[in-house]
């Protein structure tokens, strides 16, 4: 019976192995959009700040600005401000999902650590039964040879 229990553990354990391997390589793929996802947020901050940059001197210099200018100027801040807030909530459903993800990965891992354990006191426990059983045989093959020369001896 303790054999079987230690194969079947064994298989439990196996099954947790993979699950785990499939978690940990969805864990590293939601790393790398992940870290697309800052990239392309460091990008528009970077943008952001060089045409912020550009309003300022262009604003110092006080050259004449048309009006068209000013509104299409105005058009596309609004727009490119839009877009870093977009992106800045992607990046934080991003780093939302990794924390999930990193969490499910680290239950798994747990989980298949239980499991190799288990299957290890198991594996114990039949040796033990194993190791008790051969040394009643020997105790008994002992007993029975000393028992024959006490036999022989009267």
């Amino acid at each position: 019976m303790s054999k079987h229990k230690a194969l079947r553990l064994n298989l439990l354990a196996r099954l947790a192995a993979l699950k785990t391997q499939s978690n940990l390589a969805d864990l590293q793929l939601r790393q790398q959009l992940l870290q697309k996802q800052q990239l392309a947020y460091s990008q528009l901050q970077s943008y952001q700040d060089e045409y912020f940059n550009r309003q300022l001197i262009d604003s110092a210099t006080q050259a004449p600005i048309s009006v068209s200018a000013l509104k299409n100027n105005s058009r596309f801040m609004a727009d490119l401000n839009y877009a870093v807030s977009v992106q800045e909530r992607q990046l934080a459903t991003a780093e939302q999902v990794v924390s999930d993800s990193r969490s499910t990965w680290s239950r798994s891992y747990a989980k298949e650590q239980r499991w190799h354990k288990l299957e290890n006191l198991a594996r114990r426990e039949q040796q033990l039964k194993q190791d008790k059983k051969h040394d009643q045989e020997n105790l008994d093959s002992w007993s029975a040879r000393h028992l024959c020369k006490s036999d022989n001896e009267l």
